[in-house]
C-alpha cells in the first residue's frame, strides 16, 4: 500500500478549521449546559501536541477559557440562591460569549488571541 503525503497547506488549514469547529463547539455549549465544551476542550488538547505555534496559541487560549469558565460556573451555582450568584453567572456569559466571538474573528484574521 502506498501512503499518501499531504500537502502541508491544507494541511494547515485543516486544522485552522478543527480550531473554528472547537469555537463554535464553545458556542453551542450554551445550549447543551457546556457538554460541547467539553467535547471542544478534549479536541484541543488532542490537537495542540501537532499543532504550529499559531494555532497552539488559539489551543490553549481554548484551553484557559474553558478552566476559568469551569471555575466561574460553579461559583456562580454555589452562590445561585444569593444575588451574588445571579450576577456572577450573568457576568460569566457575557465574558465568555465576547472571548469566543473575539477568539473565532481573529482566527479568521489571522492573529493571535488576546489573552
Amino acid at each position: 500500500m502506498s501512503e499518501q503525503l499531504q500537502n502541508p497547506a491544507i494541511a494547515a488549514q485543516s486544522k485552522v478549521t478543527t480550531i473554528r469547529i472547537i469555537y463554535i463547539l464553545f458556542i453551542v455549549s450554551y445550549f447543551t449546559g457546556g457538554l460541547a465544551a467539553l467535547v471542544g476542550v478534549i479536541m484541543a488538547y488532542v490537537n495542540r501536541s501537532s499543532a504550529t505555534e499559531f494555532e497552539k496559541e488559539h489551543l490553549n487560549y481554548l484551553i484557559k477559557l474553558f478552566w476559568i469558565s469551569l471555575v466561574w460556573v460553579i461559583a456562580a451555582l454555589l452562590t445561585w440562591v444569593f444575588i451574588i450568584g445571579m450576577i456572577a453567572g450573568i457576568a460569566w456569559f457575557i465574558w465568555s460569549l465576547i472571548k469566543v466571538i473575539k477568539g473565532m474573528t481573529r482566527l479568521g484574521e489571522g492573529k493571535l488571541p488576546k489573552a
